[in-house]
């Protein structure tokens, strides 16, 4: 599960006609935006979309960034180590504030072609002032891959992506790239006629000795989209605590998936997925251990059955989700999904668009202890 890959990089030119010019663009809010093409300049506050927005722009894809990035190094400390390895001068990159609180005096005085955002931020109403940006002569356009990470706002963003660098044939490549890896999972289970495996999905925030939230929507999607029935529906509208008696009584799990970011650091028991992490089994299976001697799990059919997973959960909201969607695959149906390798096409994703090497720890299974 420790994979280490050089980047393979073709030379992609930019579209015809791409010389400096008037243009407008739809964003993921559904507003038309007028905005100066191919952009040269981007504040890049949406920190979820770095590995779209390489994908799509290349190699020299921090050419483009004059700002933003705020959010990077808090919520992804291993992904954010990996490019700072790779790209050192990314350290140098003036932030502008974090999502929830955007300095537009600094992006104005950044003087950037567009000033891209998540759509989330919109619901959140954490977007700064966008009228007086577009008085500044900056216009702001919102992506998505967050709300519904499976739901085709993914390939709309990388289209919109792509007509802002004036890299549309790179971007029509990724979306290909992208929807074939989704729809190995989403047209199988939309012909399976066999009852839904029940799931149980926990954010690890505080490791395996107090229970951590489960939800419904955004990185629950997976369990939908993989054809599971997720036992949060009907006991939460959002994200929260599912209580222990509904997870071992009311409403027992056939699967169990527990997912880990270093986002939680020392409160979920240290590091044990992400880029540059090179947990061995042995460190995963004590890790694991902690879950199954909770109590009450032992008499789980998902825990007495191997069925008990673990992964990354910084991939969840980035083009490279389509990882996250072929494990809760094979995790829910392994006999149908035999033949499906997510690793193995996570890899080969890397190698053909990423900038950064595939160097990490991504999920662990309490079958794979020996």
């Amino acid at each position: 599960m420790a994979i280490v890959i050089s980047a393979a990089w073709a030379v992609w030119p930019k579209s015809e006609g791409a010389s400096e010019r008037n243009g407008t663009v739809t964003d993921l809010a559904g507003r038309s935006v007028a905005v100066k093409l191919p952009v040269e300049k981007v504040v890049l506050g949406d920190t979820d979309s770095i590995n779209a927005f390489a994908a799509v722009a290349g190699e020299d894809f921090l050419d483009y960034i004059v700002g933003g990035l705020g959010d990077f190094q808090g919520n992804y400390p291993d992904l954010y180590q990996a490019y700072l390895e790779a790209y050192p001068e990314m350290a140098s990159v003036p932030s502008v504030g974090g999502l929830y609180e955007p300095n537009t005096e600094k992006i104005i005085s950044l003087q950037p072609d567009v000033f891209i955002l998540p759509l989330w931020t919109v619901s959140q109403q954490t977007t700064p002032d966008i009228d007086k940006l577009e008085e500044a002569g900056i216009p702001t356009v919102f992506i998505d891959f967050t709300i519904d990470p499976y739901g085709g706002n993914q390939i709309k963003s990388l289209s919109l992506l792509g007509k802002l660098l004036g890299m549309e044939e790179r971007a029509d490549e990724v979306i290909e790239f992208y929807d074939g890896e989704i729809k190995k999972v989403i047209d199988v289970v939309a012909a399976l006629d066999e009852e839904k495996p029940k799931v149980y999905l926990e954010i690890g925030m505080y490791g395996a000795s107090d229970w951590g939230a489960s939800g419904v929507s955004m990185g629950a999607s997976s369990i939908d989209y993989a054809g599971g029935d997720n036992i949060a529906k009907g006991a939460l509208s959002e994200q929260g605590m599912l209580s222990k008696e509904y997870v071992l009584r009311t409403n027992p799990p056939d699967v169990i998936v527990i997912c880990l970011s270093p986002f939680f650091g020392a409160s979920a028991d240290g590091d044990k997925f992400g880029f540059g992490t090179s947990t061995t089994k042995a460190q995963l299976a004590a890790m694991a251990q902690g879950y199954l001697d909770r109590d009450g799990w032992s008499g789980l059919d998902a825990v007495k059955e191997g069925r008990v997973h673990f992964y990354y959960s910084g991939l969840t909201f980035s083009i490279d989700n389509f990882a996250i969607l072929q494990f809760m695959a094979t995790w829910l149906y392994p006999d149908t999904f035999a033949d499906l390798d997510p690793m193995a096409n996570l890899e080969e994703f890397y190698e053909l668009y990423m900038p950064i090497d595939l160097d990490g720890t991504w999920y662990y299974d309490i079958s794979e202890t020996d």
